[in-house]
């Protein structure tokens, strides 16, 4: 993985976790696909998932969650700047492409 690609999953999670705070319209929030996250952000996305699917996406529990869990990658989250929903979705979309390719390059490596 590029250090590319993980700023684009922090960016990514940090949306998610300060869409609350930034009054950012949760109503474009989508599902992320854990697998395509790595380290304890596959185990974040799962719980923003699950927020999602509630259909109340109160984000900010979760934030305190993360915050409990897993508070070195909290603090690194916490730095990175935030997304509206759409630009995210282009972001996401971009990610898996990203994913995608690198299993394929490693198919015939």
């Amino acid at each position: 993985m590029n250090t590319g690609s993980l700023n684009i999953e922090r960016s990514l999670l940090s949306t998610f976790l300060y869409a609350n705070e930034y009054n950012n319209d949760s109503a474009e929030a989508f599902i992320l696909n854990p697998d395509y996250f790595t380290g304890v952000r596959k185990k974040i996305a799962k719980m923003l998932n699950e927020e999602t699917e509630t259909g109340d996406r109160f984000y900010s529990l979760v934030n305190f969650e993360v915050e409990r869990k897993f508070p070195a990658e909290w603090v690194a989250l916490s730095s990175y700047s935030s997304f509206t929903f759409s630009e995210a979705k282009r972001c996401y979309d971009e990610l898996v492409k990203a994913r995608k390719n690198e299993v394929i390059a490693g198919m015939f490596a």
